[in-house]
């Protein structure tokens, strides 16, 4: 880079500038590169790996080696016994939780049959003792049966639980 400044005075400001710029530009590294796709530049550096692994192989001595064939079914063998100790597992625990299930199903079905009857009993009960609605003028609803003490109060009950009452009480 060629920088013109001047010896005058008068320029003093700009051929200061003048050098800081030319230093600046000094210091500027370029780094050129062929343009190319990443995948073509990804391609070619695994071609020269390719070349560089096959002259290593190529440098070194053949060695082939065979192992022994007891050392290899005493492999087999332990591998083998390692997987059905791992299946055999695998089936106890599966036969475990079989039947823990058919035992949750049982205690379901035993629940649902008692709270079945338990809703039978609380339904007979219900129609033995039928509700009579006192008239629009009485406050208190009471039982059919032989006492005669009173079982809900019209004022602990909203209209809606009122009307919804009644429905009940038409259709037993």
């Amino acid at each position: 880079m060629v920088a013109c400044i001047s010896p005058a005075d008068n320029n003093y400001d700009e051929t200061l500038s003048t050098l800081r710029y030319a230093n600046r530009a000094k210091n500027i590294k370029n780094k050129p590169r062929i343009n190319q796709d990443p995948k073509d530049a990804l391609l070619s550096q695994y071609q020269d790996e390719i070349k560089r692994l096959k002259e290593q192989l190529e440098k070194q001595p053949q060695m082939i080696t065979q192992l022994p064939l007891d050392n290899l079914e005493e492999e087999r063998e332990k591998i083998r016994q390692e997987y059905e100790a791992q299946l055999a597992a695998l089936r106890r625990s599966y036969e475990q939780e079989k039947e823990g299930h058919a035992k949750l199903q049982a205690d379901v079905q035993t629940l649902k049959t008692q709270y079945q009857k338990d809703l039978d009993d609380v339904q007979k009960e219900v129609s033995h003792n039928t509700l009579n609605v006192n008239p629009p003028g009485g406050n208190s609803l009471s039982r059919r049966n032989s006492s005669s003490s009173p079982m809900i109060t019209e004022a602990a009950l909203t209209p809606e639980q009122q009307e919804a009452l009644a429905r009940y009480i038409n259709q037993n």
